[in-house]
């Protein structure tokens, strides 16, 4: 390598590709071509529903095969509240991790909400690069009840400026709902998406126009999800939402949500 570096040097860009393997440049162009940019992977909260545009965090919750764009161990708490004053809540905590190809995620999450409290969740995805696209699957689990259910996602073009994403939501149960959504990143600080749901019969159609602004540190993000069809359950929620996300330093970060994941979420992202 010593003697390449010293009949490279000084040497024009046609010389060093002329000494350089074949095979080298393949890989060299096939990384540069797939490889995610730093955006992508710094992406700290998710745009409209999370179906084009899911953080790497709420991608479990929301389009599972964001879960591709994970990059490094994550560790996530998380309160969740219906509830104006915060009470009754839930809490949880989920690890995630892989290179920013592929990743997974699992976690226990704990609701006084409902009849069934407790749950289990894990999920996976991965990107193949030849066709631009991340795929991923989730499945969760009513510990006290012993059902399962699974959700299935796909996002083409996870790590470019326009990103198309499609869920379908308990499939082991005959497809709950089905999710749309198409996201476009204007210049390096700003995300426009529209995400819409509905039941395979076209039930419960709602439509979610977002945005987000990434400043430095911080994001903000919101959007507005309009029911266009009324008789079906809404996999998206109705109404104004907002995200506030807050990076500390490169280990530390906090995220929450208004009237998306839940009536109130907060998560504690520590990195690894």
């Amino acid at each position: 390598m010593h003697y390449l570096t010293q009949k490279l040097a000084g040497k024009p860009l046609e010389c060093i590709i002329k000494y350089m393997n074949p095979l080298l440049l393949v890989t060299l162009a096939t990384t540069l071509c797939i490889a995610p940019p730093a955006l992508a992977l710094e992406r700290a909260l998710s745009i409209g529903s999370g179906i084009s545009t899911p953080a790497d965090t709420t991608a479990l919750e929301e389009n599972v095969a964001g879960l591709a764009q994970v990059f490094r161990p994550q560790i996530v708490g998380t309160f969740t509240s219906e509830s104006d004053h915060l009470n009754p809540f839930g809490a949880g905590a989920f690890v995630f991790f892989g290179n920013g190809m592929t990743g997974a995620a699992l976690g226990l999450r704990h609701n006084n909400e409902t009849a069934n409290p407790t749950f289990f969740d894990a999920g996976a995805a991965t990107t193949i690069p030849q066709i631009n696209f991340a795929l991923g699957f989730k499945v969760s689990n009513e510990i006290s009840a012993g059902g399962w259910g699974m959700n299935l996602g796909g996002l083409y073009n996870p790590y470019g400026t326009v990103r198309v994403g499609a869920t379908a939501y308990e499939v082991f149960d005959g497809v709950h709902a089905l999710g749309l959504g198409i996201s476009a990143d204007a210049g390096s600080a700003a995300t426009f998406s529209l995400d819409a749901t509905s039941t395979p019969r076209l039930k419960g159609f709602i439509v979610k126009p977002g945005f987000g602004v990434r400043i430095e540190e911080f994001s903000l993000a919101g959007g507005y999800g309009i029911a266009l069809e009324k008789t079906g359950a809404y996999q998206i929620r109705e109404g104004f939402s907002l995200g506030l996300g807050i990076k500390f330093d490169s280990r530390f970060a906090l995220e929450g949500y208004y009237n998306q994941l839940a009536k109130t979420y907060v998560g504690l992202v520590v990195s690894i």
